[in-house]
């Protein structure tokens, strides 16, 4: 589920996708490092898409937060910076520092 809200139609276009390939259980994991208004605004749409359609399984995954390896590539990422190694696979991204 994108953190992108588009209208209700697109939503209800996308769902209707869903139950046609015949999917029978979807997990909603929020990528995100903090709890919040994004991540309540996901899980209250998953819940009215899960009201909307009884027969699918929705599951609700925590968000990122503390995770022991989040915390683990945040401190490698700064040890490339330190080093001046910054050479990822985002390195030519707009929003990049």
């Amino acid at each position: 589920m994108s953190s992108q809200w588009r209208p209700r139609r697109h939503q209800q276009a996308r769902e209707g996708h869903v139950v046609r390939l015949g999917i029978r259980s979807i997990v909603v994991f929020p990528c995100f490092l903090f709890s919040g208004v994004l991540v309540s605004r996901i899980y209250h749409h998953s819940d009215r898409v899960a009201a909307d359609h009884p027969e699918l399984e929705f599951l609700k995954a925590a968000y990122l937060s503390d995770h022991p390896l989040v915390i683990d590539t945040f401190r490698e990422r700064l040890e490339e910076v330190v080093r001046g190694d910054t050479q990822m696979n985002c390195s030519l991204c707009k929003q990049r520092a």
